[in-house]
């Protein structure tokens, strides 16, 4: 039963993760903001959140759908991806900080 429950979560968060990244690419290669964007990434934190409080999946479950969508999307992994967005910007921004989704990181 818990199988069952995790597979059916694993496929409703890749097609929120294709989603929200497939918005992402068209924002990007449009060279516009869309604020539809920014609420889906805080539905989507909130999936993943949920996901791991109910124990369904655990953080690596997560970075793995993370990374295999980002690569369906982009054709490139989310490393590739933003050392392409640092040159194509000429910014020396520290993007690590990036690594983990939000609802991973710690304010302190």
């Amino acid at each position: 039963m818990i199988d069952q429950r995790r597979r059916k979560y694993l496929a409703k968060l890749a097609a929120k993760l294709r989603d929200f990244y497939t918005a992402q690419h068209q924002e990007q290669e449009a060279n516009i903001k869309l604020t539809a964007t920014e609420k889906a990434k805080s539905q989507l934190d909130g999936f993943m959140e949920a996901g791991l409080i109910s124990q369904l999946v655990n953080k690596a479950d997560l970075q793995k759908a993370l990374g295999e969508a980002h690569f369906e999307v982009f054709k490139k992994t989310r490393d590739e991806r933003r050392k392409q967005l640092t040159k194509e910007t000429g910014a020396k921004l520290d993007w690590s900080i990036y690594d983990e989704p939000t609802i991973f990181r710690k304010i302190d």
